[in-house]
């Protein structure tokens, strides 16, 4: 349980709200908005992580395979262009490759490529 203090402030109450319901805000982008980011607000440990088909995985995949780390970070830039409902992938995807964590990132190619099968 939480309380707020009148006013309450809206954001916070959002919030709140989105942590206690483990629920995510998809807000409409305003006419003046300019940042593609503000289409979409997803949580960071959001458990689904939607991935595109692997016909648009395989250069992915490739270069997974080989440890590219720089055409790994290129093809999630893609991917993350083709839609936004691929972000929380390809986020993850680009976390992976700050750390560069190798195994990982294949291992998460090819769990998608699995799960689309």
């Amino acid at each position: 349980m939480f309380f707020f203090p009148k006013p309450v402030e809206t954001e916070e109450l959002i919030s709140q709200i989105s942590q206690y319901l483990q629920l995510y805000w998809i807000y409409e982008i305003s006419a003046n908005s300019t940042n593609p980011t503000d289409k979409i607000q997803l949580p960071a440990n959001i458990a689904t992580l939607l991935a595109p088909s692997p016909k648009e995985l395989q250069s992915l995949h490739l270069a997974a395979r080989i440890g590219d780390i720089d055409a790994i970070q290129e093809e999630a830039n893609r991917i993350q262009e083709l839609d936004i409902s691929y972000k929380p992938f390809t986020d993850k995807l680009l976390q992976l490759v700050e750390e560069m964590n190798e195994s990982a990132i294949l291992k998460l190619v090819q769990q998608a490529i699995e799960d689309n099968l």
